[in-house]
């Protein structure tokens, strides 16, 4: 399973067309509305809409040498 939270609502977002669905079933979608592109939020673009959000994820991200951005829900 992938670690990030966005990625994870990506693969939970696919429906299962091998099971029985009732007809006009809703898909599962992460709460809150996308930020207009002009208003894109500080740090991780998901924090305001990311259920393990805290407090460092909406400050800018570091680089580190390994990755492009550290993530503190994930590097724990």
């Amino acid at each position: 399973m992938p670690h990030h939270p966005y990625t994870q609502a990506l693969i939970r977002a696919i429906p299962d067309f091998g099971s029985a669905m009732p007809h006009k079933s809703r898909l599962n979608t992460l709460p809150g509305a996308i930020p207009l592109l002009e208003q894109l939020p500080i740090g991780c673009r998901l924090g305001p809409r990311c259920p393990y959000a805290q407090r460092e994820c909406i400050v800018t991200p570091r680089l580190t040498g390994r990755k492009i951005i550290s993530m503190p829900v994930i590097s724990r």
